[in-house]
């Protein structure tokens, strides 16, 4: 796997001096949250994230689809679907990933924001207009974008999310969200 660009890592510190200042996270915390977010970023790069995003966006399930599944998928339903999502290569590399350090879940999206692959269910199938998926696409360049901590219903704690691009090349296919628990970081 690469190392991110140094523009994605611009991103990152620039993302982590705002979170520094609008979470009131303590300078130790935000240091080793800059620290986990550069190992994200090179998830990123895994072979077996890309395939499971190019597989997705091969798929072109239009907008108008996607915002449908959504709702079914909020509201409880989807159940083959999210099934689905939770078996494979990419789901076990994001098991391996996730299984040490102050992680709790991670979830992976194609171009258009749709799930790719998960760890748990989420809370939602499509992020395509959430700044999470949106910041860090930023429109195929990719960047990284670090959240502001709060309370996720589906992983039960208090995450700091921290989305990265999905890289084909030098081009982003999809994003890479990891929840990293912010009152464990650093225990």
């Amino acid at each position: 796997m690469r190392k991110p660009s140094k523009i994605a890592f611009a991103s990152m510190l620039l993302s982590a001096s705002l979170l520094a200042a609008n979470a009131k996270l303590s300078p130790a915390k935000v240091a080793l949250l800059t620290k986990v977010s550069q190992k994200i970023a090179m998830w990123g790069h895994d072979p077996a994230i890309v395939a499971a995003v190019r597989a997705q966006n091969a798929k072109g399930v239009s907008i108008a689809e996607l915002k449908k599944i959504n709702a079914s998928w909020s509201a409880g339903g989807e159940e083959q679907l999210a099934i689905s999502l939770l078996q494979g290569p990419c789901t076990e590399r994001l098991h391996q990933f996730v299984s040490s350090g102050s992680y709790t879940e991670a979830f992976v999206m194609d171009a258009r924001g749709a799930n790719a692959c998960m760890t748990n269910r989420t809370s939602y199938y499509w992020r395509g207009e959430m700044p999470k998926f949106q910041k860090a696409f930023e429109n195929g360049k990719g960047a990284i974008f670090i959240d502001e901590p709060k309370y996720d219903d589906s992983a039960k704690a208090r995450l700091v999310q921290v989305s990265v691009p999905v890289m084909d090349g030098t081009k982003a296919i999809g994003v890479l969200t990891v929840g990293v628990n912010a009152d464990a970081l650093g225990n």
